[in-house]
């Protein structure tokens, strides 16, 4: 080859080749790569306590972040019944603290539900149907 030729690729359009060799389309690859990030970083504000407001206040939101949304407003009620039972002496601390030690338990089991990309049923919370789909 010449030094003074330049490479020239050639596209086919249908087919998406250069020179023969197949090209992905890497603009809707990365799109949805986005989309993904965006609903697991949405979905794991759902079981971090009362940021739960803000996926579950949200316009425009996917089945996968509407489903988390639901899970952790429905867990973030359970939080606020054991800050509540608290204020009982003696039984309400007790009370207080295994209600406490369980909801971080099923909060971890959420966010890495929604780290794996699943849509699983929380232990405990898919009983207490506060918030319905």
């Amino acid at each position: 080859m010449d030094d003074n030729q330049e490479n020239v690729e050639v596209v086919d359009e249908e087919t998406n080749e250069i020179n023969g060799k197949k090209e992905s389309n890497n603009q809707t690859d990365s799109s949805n790569e986005n989309s993904q990030n965006n609903d697991r970083i949405m979905g794991v504000l759902c079981y971090l306590g009362f940021i739960a407001l803000i996926p579950y206040l949200m316009e425009k939101k996917t089945k996968f972040v509407k489903f988390h949304s639901i899970q952790g407003m429905n867990l973030f009620i359970i939080e606020l019944i054991g800050i509540v039972c608290g204020f009982i002496p003696f039984i309400g601390n007790i009370a207080s603290t295994v209600i406490g030690l369980a909801a971080t338990v099923v909060s971890i089991i959420g966010i890495v539900n929604v780290l794996n990309g699943e849509q699983k049923e929380l232990p405990i919370v898919s009983k207490f149907n506060f918030i319905k789909k």
